[in-house]
């Protein structure tokens, strides 16, 4: 009667080892996808941060082609391929995050963010177009002028 009492509680105590096995990979499955959520998160936070240093670095070409001290065509290149190539990172993230589940089940987060990187391309397109047109100012013209043209630039 012992022993078999005994056999009963063992193989209860393993049920519950097992049971308690289970659960941890569950657990441990979950906390590597948030760790990735996570991860992809910061990853488009910081390409929108870099966006945003291109952006003033763009700023500063401006201010030093207008006046005539440098801003070469090539540097104002070189920035917005910068930002073309943040842009395209941030879509392949956009695109790594939906398919790991992170928006919405029914995609309204996807489609935000497609249409974010829609409006970024055509503005990024727009300011290089609008660079290329960027002409340095005459030494006479006020101070006040010449910062009413940078300010429309950007």
């Amino acid at each position: 009667m012992f022993r078999k009492q005994l056999s009963w509680v063992l193989l209860f105590l393993a049920a519950c080892i097992v049971l308690q096995g289970i659960g941890a990979v569950f657990a441990l499955r979950e906390a590597e996808r948030q760790v990735v959520r996570g991860r992809i998160a910061s990853d488009i936070h910081q390409g929108f941060v870099q966006l945003s240093a291109t952006k003033q670095h763009l700023r500063a070409w401006v201010t030093q082609h207008k006046i005539g001290a440098g801003g070469v065509p090539a540097a104002r290149e070189a920035l917005l391929n910068d930002m073309q190539q943040t842009l395209a990172d941030l879509a392949t993230l956009a695109q790594t995050a939906s398919n790991l589940g992170m928006d919405g089940s029914d995609g309204e987060e996807q489609v935000a963010r497609q249409e974010a990187l829609r409006v970024l391309r055509q503005n990024v397109k727009t300011l290089g177009e609008t660079l290329g047109m960027v002409k340095t100012l005459p030494a006479d013209i006020p101070a006040r002028l010449g910062w009413d043209t940078l300010t429309e630039v950007s």
